[in-house]
């Protein structure tokens, strides 16, 4: 599996796939605390925002790497995650 590139703006990106050079890549962006909200309504993630990657996620690949000029979205998907809210760590089973 590739490696995992984490932005300071906390974009993400790692090449998707075990074949090397395919040019599929999987990135994401962690909200802002300012954006981060709770949601309790499922209903909320039938579809990712489609304007996240343009006006958040790229020009943040961009800067990092200039090679991300013309990438585009092939295909996007939204999820929930729990983690524990003290150190953010993630909630692996019942406790």
């Amino acid at each position: 599996m590739a490696p995992l590139t984490i932005d300071s703006s906390g974009a993400y990106f790692r090449s998707e796939g075990v074949t090397p050079g395919t040019g599929n890549f999987l990135c994401g962006k962690s909200p802002s605390p300012r954006d981060d909200f709770d949601c309790y309504d499922r209903s909320l993630l039938q579809n990712a925002d489609p304007t996240l990657f343009e006006d958040a996620i790229w020009p943040a690949l961009y800067h990092r790497v200039p090679a991300f000029g013309s990438i585009k979205v092939q295909s996007s998907w939204a999820s929930l995650y729990e983690y524990n809210t003290v150190d953010q760590n993630a909630i692996i089973d019942f406790h």
